[in-house]
């Protein structure tokens, strides 16, 4: 430690390494001592205060920028070691190193996220959330933070306020993929085809190569009834060079169901018009 830096640790009356805390509560102490307005009375003792004071005050700055400094290169480096345990899987581990830094920098907004998503992975939404909460409180347009929110209340159950919070995510950032398409899945267990479907399109419109998103799009346009639409979106699934058998496979099937129900729709309509056909008929000659 520079002699600089000594100096003023001996100016506050507290020990090298004290915490931020401590400078703090030191300051404070040293201010009800040494403030000029202490003594109105005698100007000799007011302007040796001041002159006290004025070294207070650099002591304290110094050693704040120093500590906050030092506490905030603390948290970096255990959010990322945090960061690390979480791609890995070493989820409770993952939230040690997310808490250390948050003690070391209280304003640290992706800590709390990534403290968010790594109780929300085991299932703790309620923790997950108070973290995600104060996530958006630090940070209120960070849509990844909003968009974990909206996903915490869909995952509770809580469908309005989940598609309200995923919403807000979408107007921030319109190119929000993932957004878009959990805002369509929820429009679906709502059974709001008209919704979903708008949903999806916008998903689709930001990846029109992303079979998840298209095999949704279709479904949703079966299920609301629309089957040309439904038959257009398979059909185009089909066109896409993809190592996804799968979905291809899945698309196959789905657009083979979609044919039968039009062809078997086809059929009611022109057995029904026969039968209407030949009512006017029967109604012309006089059958009753």
């Amino acid at each position: 430690m520079s002699e600089t830096m000594t100096k003023y640790y001996r100016t506050l009356e507290i020990k090298a390494g004290a915490t931020l805390e401590e400078i703090v509560e030191a300051y404070e102490d040293m201010v009800q001592v040494w403030h000029p307005s202490r003594f109105p009375n005698s100007p000799v003792l007011s302007n040796k205060a001041a002159s006290r004071m004025k070294e207070i005050d650099l002591a304290y700055r110094q050693l704040k920028a120093h500590v906050s400094e030092k506490n905030w290169q603390m948290a970096v480096r255990a959010y990322h070691i945090g960061k690390e345990h979480f791609f890995a899987g070493r989820i409770e581990k993952s939230r040690e190193y997310f808490n250390k830094a948050i003690e070391y920098a209280p304003s640290h907004h992706s800590a709390y996220y990534f403290l968010g998503r790594a109780w929300q992975r085991t299932g703790h939404l309620s923790t997950a959330m108070t973290y995600l909460q104060q996530a958006k409180t630090l940070s209120p347009d960070n849509t990844d933070v909003l968009y974990l929110i909206g996903i915490n209340y869909y995952q509770s159950g809580s469908l309005a306020v989940a598609a309200e919070e995923l919403l807000k995510c979408v107007q921030k950032a319109p190119d929000h993929l993932a957004a878009w398409f959990e805002l369509g899945n929820i429009h679906s267990d709502r059974g709001d085809w008209e919704s979903a479907i708008y949903m999806f399109n916008a998903a689709a419109k930001l990846a029109p190569s992303d079979l998840k998103v298209l095999l949704a799009l279709a479904c949703a346009y079966r299920k609301a009834d629309n089957l040309d639409a439904a038959m257009h979106w398979l059909e185009h699934i089909l066109r896409i060079e993809t190592p996804d058998t799968f979905k291809q496979g899945y698309a196959r099937n789905l657009l083979r169901d979609v044919n039968q129900q039009i062809e078997a729709r086809q059929a009611e309509y022109w057995y029904r018009g026969e039968c209407e056909a030949k009512y006017d008929y029967e109604l012309s000659i006089g059958i009753p």
